[in-house]
């Protein structure tokens, strides 16, 4: 295979970043959006309901404070909501908004099709097993991270 996966993980990772700013520059000119916002909003998409300010901040070692700041940011925009722990009056879990600008709903959509091209393309069976491929190599990602963390 020599390398074959690889170099089509870059190209995805590379396209993806391209895609990204291409959207935000180009497509999204009304957006207020930075790169960084929709890295942000991306984790905790990903997470509803998961994520902490603190726990990001732990996450990408980085300050709290930074992190604290840019989702003040993005509350204050209308993009994410804070949901207050019920076991922990301290603790406030991030979520997006669902009534947040509609320019964040762009990706959603360019999945969404993306999606119905790929099933096209090469049908249920097939998607399956790309997603539990993405999944074993989403694992292998946090599986690093965590050993970052244990070992500081």
């Amino acid at each position: 295979m020599s390398g074959k996966l690889s170099k089509a993980l870059h190209k995805l990772t590379h396209d993806t970043a391209l895609y990204e700013l291409k959207r935000l520059y180009s497509y999204d000119k009304k957006s207020v959006l930075s790169y960084h916002d929709t890295l942000y909003l991306n984790i905790i998409e990903a997470h509803p309901n998961k994520y902490t300010s603190s726990q990001i901040a732990d996450l990408l070692k980085i300050t709290r404070p930074s992190v604290t700041e840019k989702i003040n940011q993005l509350c204050k925009k209308g993009y994410i909501l804070r949901t207050q722990s019920e076991t922990d009056k301290r603790v406030f879990y991030l979520s997006i908004n669902p009534d947040s600008p509609k320019d964040y709903e762009t990706t959603a959509r360019y999945e969404e099709e993306m999606e119905r091209e790929v099933l096209a393309k090469f049908g249920e069976e097939k998607v399956d097993i790309f997603c539990e491929m993405i999944e074993f190599l989403s694992d292998l990602m946090f599986e690093d991270f965590r050993e970052e963390n244990e070992n500081e």
